[in-house]
């Protein structure tokens, strides 16, 4: 994880500013003062409230670190600070989970022999539990832990007791840590962003280095089983693999790495389930191209978007678009008025628009929360996109209130509820099978980005 500016919570709202052409804008939404925290490595989270959720490494009230909430307007407010007995340091965001609650993990903190950090989670409105406090035998966890399709979540730790390169957990709804496996590089080292579910039920996930070449590897596992490799990094291909894994609508994994390729600055790859492994875009390949340290993102146009913290035309970062065909555009050139070093992830809001932080630039030259308009309509996402007949499946978008029906791939849910304007729930119908979801809303109906999967 790479190391970010200091910023904080609480200043006011930055006035925006914009990058544009004439198919896209970026507006600055959220400018961090010069003193505080850290923004964290991985995207914002939308959570059923509409807000995005994130977290920074320092600041807040004992200077530890906060969980924080910004409306798609710009209004920042802090949800959570943490101190030192209940974990500090949350530098790799949050998990949205279905009961409701946003997970993370801290750095440092908390009461384990000696403390290496927590796993918490926290509501929408506070506060924080801590469900473990790491130690030598558990390991540092710096990325949050997602939630699968048991109910379970599952995460990675960045190695125990100083002598070990990683491993993987499982956390039970009632708090139970277990850990899977530990890694001893030779399927992987130091495994790097979120585990991924696919439609095979098995969640997969990168290791930035060891494998069988050393330069890291794709490994994957079963609920209940260990992980084997999937693919390893050959150091000239491709190398370093970084920010996580994303499944693609095609049914294909996409992912960067930040070394190997035709210009040693890393590649944009395609993965698929039957190990089928193909470079997309070498970095440099254009002008102004640099590396990138993150995860990408794929919107409703079925183009994925990523960020470069560095090079383009004004040396401060860009913002790409790359087509599943790997035709690249950098759409994007950071200025020196607005945001710059843009090493985290992005997220597509249901709004239709992405959103991002940057690490550097704004009015204190301290990191800023920002948005992409590509021009995208409204949409519908789901917190689990998989679900049985009979159960609920949990959606979130906008102007929900007023929904008059939800269709399951084209059959209609016979029980729906509208909890908020910003989030239903919908019984998955008898008959339903794996395709889209279609809310009818009082302004049109809203189409899922995804597909929601039929499971048995």
């Amino acid at each position: 994880m790479s190391y970010l500016k200091m910023v904080c919570l609480g200043c006011a709202l930055f006035a925006a500013m914009a990058i544009s052409s004439s198919a896209q804008t970026v507006t600055t939404l959220y400018s961090f003062p010069k003193k505080g925290g850290l923004t964290q490595d991985l995207a914002l989270i939308q959570g059923r409230d509409g807000q995005l959720y994130g977290t920074t490494v320092a600041g807040g009230t004992h200077g530890d670190g906060t969980v924080f909430k910004i409306s798609t307007l710009g209004v920042v407010r802090a949800v959570y600070s943490f101190d030192s007995i209940h974990g500090a340091g949350p530098e790799g965001g949050l998990s949205l989970a279905s009961d409701g609650s946003f997970y993370g993990t801290t750095a440092a903190g908390g009461i384990g022999t000696p403390p290496k950090g927590v796993i918490f989670k926290v509501s929408p409105s506070g506060p924080e539990q801590v469900l473990v406090n790491l130690d030598d035998s558990t390991g540092v966890a710096i990325i949050p832990p997602v939630e699968a399709t048991n109910g379970n979540l599952y995460g990675e730790t960045d190695g125990t007791g100083g002598t070990s390169v990683g491993g993987l957990f499982k956390l039970t709804g009632g708090g139970v840590f277990n850990t899977l496996y530990t890694f001893d590089g030779l399927l992987g080292s130091y495994p790097e962003g979120k585990l991924v579910q696919a439609i095979n039920n098995r969640l997969y996930g990168v290791a930035d280095s060891g494998g069988a070449h050393g330069c890291g590897s794709i490994f994957e596992f079963a609920l209940n089983s260990l992980p084997i490799s999937a693919y390893d990094f050959d150091c000239v291909t491709a190398n370093n693999p970084v920010g996580g894994l994303i499944l693609a609508n095609d049914g294909n994994f996409y992912g960067t790495t930040d070394a190997g390729g035709t210009h040693g600055l890393g590649v944009i790859y395609r993965f698929d389930q039957s190990g089928v492994f193909t470079v997309l875009y070498n970095f440099g390949d254009t002008a102004f191209d640099s590396f990138t340290h993150a995860a990408l993102v794929q919107a409703t146009d079925g183009n994925l978007y990523g960020t470069i913290p560095s090079g383009g035309v004004y040396g401060n970062g860009t913002l790409f678009q790359i087509t599943l065909q790997g035709v690249y555009t950098r759409i994007s050139d950071f200025s020196v008025n607005g945001p710059q070093y843009a090493n985290s992830g992005l997220m597509q809001h249901t709004n239709g628009a992405i959103y991002g932080e940057s690490q550097d630039g704004g009015a204190g030259s301290t990191g800023t929360i920002y948005r992409l308009d590509m021009g995208l309509g409204p949409f519908v996402a789901f917190v689990i996109p998989t679900g049985k007949v009979g159960k609920s499946a949990q959606i979130l978008g906008q102007g929900l209130t007023g929904t008059t029906s939800v269709t399951f791939n084209g059959v209609e849910a016979a029980s729906f509820k509208v909890v908020s304007d910003t989030y239903i729930t919908a019984v998955v119908p008898a008959g339903a099978t794996t395709g889209a979801v279609v809310v009818a809303t009082p302004a049109g109906n809203l189409t899922s980005n995804v597909s929601f999967r039929i499971s048995q």
